[in-house]
């Protein structure tokens, strides 16, 4: 079965007239965050074709789904936007029963293609975890009976092959996922040590090219105020290139970035 669920992508080339189910991918982050990603039929989430109908033909509204099917990714986009809070809305991503705040991050729709295929677009959204009353905490998603049925997929970003899977039928509500304590906020007591002693350990004993850095800087100068403006300008630029790291906007081999910080002690 799960292996069905899979492969069910690549069965989704399918006539236009077709409505298949959306393939709904539930990343759970360790920076205590849930990416949710919809591949889906945009046009007949716009048109309001249900899962009652196999077949658009067979809608009221398949007149409209066939105009929003000759439209440009642009101008598809457009339409989308109008109805955007409406839709995210009745997404029902829930943590203990309480449902979460979905926002999008991100919505990619194909240039028109062959019109006999249906288009597949993907709806990237975001929902952060909130801290759990106990150890455990259940989620569950439920997609609206009235945007189709869904294949979801629950896992973890660091184990993306091991993933929970559910065909989901008429707008029922997923079985209860179990998230791991590890991919839970802590308290914000709990955060701020373990940071402060990461800082304390990135400078000594791992920072000893740091304290050379500034001491170098302090040895240079003979007055406070142009010694505590590089000080600063060497944070700031230290914390905006590890934030751009960590998000991935940047990525340079050890054995480049090494190099230069001992360019810049000299």
């Amino acid at each position: 079965m799960l292996v069905m669920l899979s492969l069910w992508p690549l069965a989704q080339s399918a006539d236009a007239h077709q409505l298949r189910p959306a393939i709904v991918n539930l990343e759970f982050t360790q920076n205590s965050s849930v990416k949710v990603h919809i591949q889906t039929n945009i046009e007949s989430l716009i048109a309001g074709i249900d899962s009652s109908h196999d077949d658009t033909d067979d809608s009221p509204q398949t007149e409209l789904y066939n105009q929003l099917r000759a439209l440009s990714s642009e101008q598809l986009t457009r339409e989308f936007k109008l109805l955007e809070e409406s839709i995210i809305s009745q997404l029902n991503l829930a943590f203990d029963g309480v449902k979460s705040d979905l926002s999008l991050v991100k919505l990619n729709i194909p240039t028109i293609g062959n019109l006999d295929k249906s288009r597949l677009s993907n709806i990237h959204l975001l929902a952060l975890i909130p801290s759990p009353n106990d150890d455990q905490q259940q989620v569950t998603w439920q997609y609206p009976k009235k945007f189709g049925n869904n294949v979801a997929h629950f896992y973890y970003d660091q184990t993306p092959q091991e993933k929970t899977s559910h065909w989901l039928t008429d707008g029922v509500m997923s079985p209860p996922f179990e998230l791991n304590a590890a991919y839970t906020p802590k308290p914000f007591t709990q955060v701020a040590t373990e940071y402060t002693v990461l800082g304390f350990e990135h400078i000594v004993p791992k920072g000893i090219d740091h304290i050379l850095f500034v001491l170098g800087l302090f040895l240079l100068s003979v007055k406070l105020r142009p010694l505590l403006l590089q000080v600063t300008a060497f944070t700031l630029a230290h914390s905006i290139t590890l934030g751009l790291t960590i998000y991935g906007v940047i990525s340079l081999s050890p054995s480049v970035v090494e190099p230069l910080i001992a360019l810049s002690i000299v």
